[in-house]
């Protein structure tokens, strides 16, 4: 997350709020503190980047 904050210039505190909204709408998914999970897309995800048309 560091690197995207570097890159993006934006704060990681925004970042960090930005993930737990796109998690709570089902948008993505990664694990916890204590249980470590790489950030993925969900389906839904898929779905809403296919609407914008980011992805075939």
């Amino acid at each position: 997350m560091e690197e995207i904050s570097k890159d993006t210039r934006k704060p990681i505190s925004t970042l960090k709020l930005n993930a737990k909204i796109l998690k709570k709408l089902g948008l993505i998914d990664y694990g916890e503190k204590n249980n470590p999970k790489p950030i993925e897309l969900t389906k839904h995800g898929r779905i809403v980047l296919k609407i914008l048309g980011v992805v075939e």
